[in-house]
């Protein structure tokens, strides 16, 4: 999530986009021995799509207020549950079906709060 100022703007794709990295994160779990290598691209995407959505226009990710900051924490934890969530339904052995409403509400929610939080940042910083 990139935080906007007057006169910047996060691309259109980089929410959508980030959000695709959480669900693949989210549902990694569910791949067994390919988890690793699912991670692994995930954890490689992130920095590449921050730059490249900050050489698209996107500022770099900051709250500038009380709301902004809620909304980055609220982020934060949508992957930490999403994790969270990932995590126990492999240890109680779920049908891997699971994984699949779980990375879509994780995608979801990363989109919805990236956005959330782009115009709470733009209207901080006026």
């Amino acid at each position: 999530m990139a935080s906007g100022s007057p006169g910047t703007t996060t691309p259109w794709w980089y929410h959508p986009a980030l959000g695709l990295v959480v669900a693949l994160l989210t549902a990694s779990l569910a791949l067994g021995a390919g988890s690793i290598i699912a991670v692994a691209v995930g954890v490689v995407l992130l920095p590449r799509l921050a730059a490249a959505g900050h050489r698209a226009g996107a500022p770099p990710l900051k709250a500038v207020g009380p709301r902004s900051r809620r909304l980055l924490v609220a982020s934060a934890g949508v992957l930490v549950v999403a994790l969270a969530a990932g995590v126990a339904l492999t240890v109680t052995g779920a049908p891997t079906w699971w994984f699949a409403p779980t990375a879509a509400l994780a995608f979801l929610a990363t989109v919805t709060l990236g956005r959330r939080f782009d115009a709470a940042a733009r209207e901080e910083s006026r």
